[in-house]
């Protein structure tokens, strides 16, 4: 059976925890769609993923300044970016180049792109 201090005292942790989820909306939905903020007693907990180090440091600050919040446990991951793969690039020349190497890596072209030796 519930008290009614008890029903007080969980919706004012739902609202605090409401009103972080908005403060972070408010500043930029697009950066802080996936955090979540649960309250209890003045401890909130943020969770979710942010996309790099600095939201998940402006999340903190932006959780510790709305009323009723005491203290902020911090559980953000940072989300790993995925790399589009870039298509493999042909290692194949348009010409061909025939010739060898000398014991100073220079190139030695052969006779057949030499002019000279025509």
């Amino acid at each position: 059976m519930m008290r009614t201090n008890d029903l007080y005292r969980s919706q004012h942790n739902f609202e605090t925890g409401i009103r972080v989820e908005d403060a972070l909306l408010s500043i930029d939905q697009a950066r802080f769609e996936r955090v979540s903020a649960v309250a209890f007693c003045g401890i909130v907990e943020l969770t979710g993923n942010v996309s790099n180090y600095y939201d998940k440091a402006q999340a903190l600050r932006i959780a510790r300044t709305v009323s009723g919040v005491t203290t902020v446990v911090e559980s953000l991951q940072v989300r790993a970016r995925t790399l589009v793969p870039r298509p493999a690039m042909s290692r194949r020349r348009p010409w061909s180049i025939s010739g060898t190497r000398n014991s100073n890596q220079e190139w030695t072209a052969s006779s057949r792109l030499d002019p000279s030796t025509g």
